[in-house]
């Protein structure tokens, strides 16, 4: 149970990350 809640936790963490990346792209092409 605890293996499970600790990948989700992972895995939301690497999603977060790679949509601030994706954030930082787009706003550095803006300006």
């Amino acid at each position: 149970m605890l293996a499970v809640v600790m990948m989700t936790h992972f895995i939301r963490e690497d999603t977060q990350y790679l949509q601030s990346l994706l954030l930082d792209d787009v706003d550095s092409r803006n300006h």
